[in-house]
């Protein structure tokens, strides 16, 4: 996992529409950077419910949400949709910005092809603030506690 105090890797993902979404994007904001091992399965599904109730209190504090998992964009449109989330998920099916981030798994590690579930939380000169192994939160309440962190993190 990446430390607090990295300069945070670029990348260049597309979003469930296709899109291409990069780290410079987000110059110049705060970033929360979700990465998840498995679009709907039932983890997953509680965190990112967990991050869209705090949604609003992030975007009116000046933080964007992203999620990145391995999926295709369709998969990840698909989780979108299906759990109305209006933050932009992006597919890293090469696995390049996952190497960079640190969140591929051992070779046989169980789910060894979908990423570790770790959240980075990158400030707006593109530096690592915080970094988190989400696997050691409550799900269902990992949204309040990513509002926790921003709200310490920056002071």
């Amino acid at each position: 996992m990446l430390t607090a105090g990295t300069a945070a890797p670029d990348f260049t993902l597309a979003d469930s529409s296709g899109r291409p979404v990069s780290l410079a994007d987000f110059a110049g904001e705060w970033l929360v950077l979700w990465w998840y091992p498995e679009a709907n399965s039932s983890g997953c599904s509680m965190q990112a419910a967990s991050l869209d109730r705090v949604y609003d209190a992030l975007s009116a504090d000046g933080v964007r949400i992203v999620g990145v998992s391995f999926n295709s964009p369709d998969e990840n449109d698909g989780f979108s949709e299906d759990k109305q989330l209006r933050y932009p998920l992006l597919s890293d099916p090469d696995r390049i910005a996952g190497a960079a981030y640190e969140v591929i798994r051992e070779p046989g590690a169980p789910f060894e092809k979908k990423p570790l579930r770790h959240t980075y939380l990158i400030d707006p000169a593109g530096v690592v603030r915080y970094a988190e192994d989400a696997n050691l939160l409550p799900l269902g309440t990992y949204g309040e506690h990513v509002l926790e962190v921003v709200a310490g993190v920056r002071g």
